[in-house]
């Protein structure tokens, strides 16, 4: 019986078992959830963390679970190196740009079909 490669294994395992390779919808948090849990952050005395950079990181977290439906580890591994960030000019004509970040999720769980891209959706003003 000659060598598999993964790929041919998991194929193999696919037709043996009538394995399904169809993408779950992930439940994302809703936003009033997220805006309520953000103002606790942001706002309760009990929450206490040992540095200010802390609380903001720990929102951007927040929202990028929220808003992407990534796991945890995804979240937590992602780097620097992951993010790409644009100023981009007003087109209402106002002095302020417009900052557009994109993240790049490495290390996100993997599963038999092929990854759709993350893209958020553009919010017209």
């Amino acid at each position: 019986m000659p060598l598999l490669t993964g790929r041919q294994a998991q194929q193999n395992l696919i037709e043996e078992f009538n394995l399904s390779t169809a993408k779950d919808e992930k439940p994302i948090m809703r936003a009033e959830d997220e805006f309520e849990l953000l103002k606790t952050l942001w706002e309760s005395p009990e929450v206490g963390l040992q540095h200010e950079r802390l609380q903001v990181q720990l929102a951007l977290m927040i929202q990028l679970a929220g808003i992407t439906g990534n796991r945890p580890g995804a979240l937590r591994r992602l780097q620097y190196k992951d993010l790409k960030i644009a100023l981009l000019p007003d087109r209402a004509g106002g002095d302020w740009p417009r900052l557009v970040m994109d993240f790049t999720f490495q290390h996100t769980k993997r599963y038999l079909s092929a990854k759709d891209p993350y893209r958020p959706s553009q919010v017209e003003p």
